[in-house]
């Protein structure tokens, strides 16, 4: 890029290409896991964003230094094209259309499918999709996941400069250092979905199981957001902003797999790309809103604690939101 108007399209264009990573992984998960291991498969294939950021941070910081900003940006593109040569190799939509899978494995994956208690198709749903999307259940776990998305929107846009003009760290220590979050956040998606599995195991109630891991999750984050704003030390500031991670990114792979039983089959598409729009919408908010109350607002305090209070706010909505009477009556309509 050549300035800012050619940088304002480019990265309009990123947004577009990256935009239905979510709902597209969501799907491809709905399709091929059994109920029982959505945590699971959902924490492990997520955890792929926060260890892609951990690792981008050494490599774009030294790589930049030594090379320049252009080479830095040319060595991640040329990995994203090795991805695209894999997964075309390896994946398939349905286990039904993949060679590997034999007959014992796909039928074990089609009767414990998360959505099979209203696995209607599109065509076959006499309701209209709109029904289900903006159906309170829906709505509030698009909200407990626009809440977290305000903090990770955050911590991506504004930690880098938060780590060198507040903590006056240099490029190059922030290159490491700023390595640890992302690294919780790994640790977050992994554990988040094991839990929540482990949790589903024991209570055989699968909106129990991953509504707590949410509420747990957004909770600790929103207190530990909440004392960074206190902060005055880089070993106590990242301390807590990785573990907030950790504990922050237990809650989206919750969210999309508690999307899975609240919504048929045939809709989880469409349903997901809604949820995955509202939350979106974080991104839009977050960086602009922060830069605003860091500059007019009262600095990286006021930033941190407006994150903890979003934190706050999702686990209400969720809770006020997500009951089991609500997600009965979505089945109730699927099935009808």
């Amino acid at each position: 890029v050549t300035g800012f108007t050619h940088l304002l399209i480019v990265r309009m264009l990123f947004g577009i290409g990256e935009g239905p990573m979510g709902t597209t992984t969501n799907k491809s998960i709905a399709n091929w896991f059994p109920k029982k291991e959505t945590g699971r498969a959902v924490g492990f294939t997520n955890a792929g964003q926060p260890l892609g950021a951990a690792i981008a941070a050494p490599v774009v910081g030294l790589v930049g230094l030594h090379y320049g900003w252009r080479i830095a940006f040319i060595v991640i593109a040329l990995l994203g094209f090795v991805w695209v040569a894999c997964w075309l190799w390896l994946f398939r939509d349905k286990p039904e259309d993949h060679p590997r899978v034999g007959p014992a494995e796909r039928e074990l994956i089609s009767r414990q499918r998360p959505a099979t208690q209203a696995a209607a198709a599109p065509q076959q749903d006499r309701h209209s999709l709109w029904r289900y999307v903006f159906s309170l259940p829906v709505l509030g776990v698009a909200s407990a996941f626009f809440c977290f998305n305000y903090i990770q929107y955050f911590f991506l846009s504004w930690l880098p400069s938060y780590l060198t003009d507040f903590q006056h760290l240099d490029i190059k220590s922030m290159s490491i250092i700023g390595v640890l979050p992302w690294l919780g956040a790994t640790a977050g998606f992994l554990g988040g979905g094991i839990v929540s599995d482990m949790l589903f195991r024991r209570t055989q109630n699968f909106l129990l199981s991953r509504k707590l891991v949410i509420f747990v999750g957004l909770a600790v984050a929103a207190l530990c957001v909440l004392l960074t704003a206190w902060s005055r030390d880089v070993v106590s500031a990242v301390t807590l902003i990785t573990l907030a991670s950790v504990f922050a990114y237990m809650t989206p792979q919750a969210c999309w797999s508690l999307l899975q039983d609240i919504v048929p089959a045939g809709r989880i598409g469409t349903a997901g790309g809604f949820v995955h729009l509202l939350a979106n919408l974080a991104g839009i908010l977050s960086p602009g809103i922060t830069g605003f109350l860091i500059q007019y607002g009262g600095g990286y305090h006021t930033a941190f604690l407006l994150a903890s209070a979003l934190a706050v706010a999702g686990m209400l909505l969720l809770a006020l939101l997500v009951r089991q009477k609500g997600v009965n009556t979505l089945r109730a309509l699927a099935a009808n």
